[in-house]
């Protein structure tokens, strides 16, 4: 599986939540990080799942509230107390709807949204314990202007 550029991801999450963002490659994401996020799944026309993202909780909060539209000081006490409400995990979900996009290549099966995980904790132990071991992955620093930086991670799983 061909995981995505920082370009491509940085340009849907753009034109998807309607705000400026930047992104830069870190290292891979701690469950410390990870821990009140939400993990999506992404499946094959087989029904198979693929590819997963793994958003921290601040990522979740900051893109989540642009994509509504909600004040960034909402995001942002959000973000702070890694409690990300459930309307913006569902906005989340949309945008992750088109985040299927960045992982059309000439060489990976089509996929598409299969299955939210929140809270994290939600999530099959052995799909958790893949995000924070494997290393078919990019891991990434996600700002979204006027919110705030998050991380998002994805994990090759297929």
């Amino acid at each position: 599986m061909f995981l995505p550029s920082a370009k491509s991801v940085k340009d849907v999450i753009e034109a998807t939540i309607g705000r400026d963002c930047e992104i830069a490659a870190v290292d891979k994401i701690s469950p410390v990080d990870g821990a009140g996020g939400m993990i999506v799944t992404y499946w094959d026309d087989q029904a198979k799942n693929q590819v997963a993202i793994l958003w921290s909780p601040e990522a979740a909060a900051f893109v989540g509230s642009a994509f509504a539209l909600l004040p960034p000081l909402a995001a942002k006490e959000m973000a702070a107390e890694r409690d990300v409400r459930i309307d913006v995990i569902e906005n989340l979900v949309e945008v992750c709807n088109v985040v299927s996009a960045v992982f059309e290549h000439p060489r990976n099966p089509g996929v598409r949204l299969n299955e939210p995980y929140f809270p994290l904790s939600q999530a099959p132990t052995e799909l958790v314990k893949h995000m924070y071991q494997h290393f078919d992955r990019v891991d990434y620093d996600l700002t979204v202007d006027n919110y705030g930086t998050g991380k998002i991670s994805f994990v090759a799983i297929g």
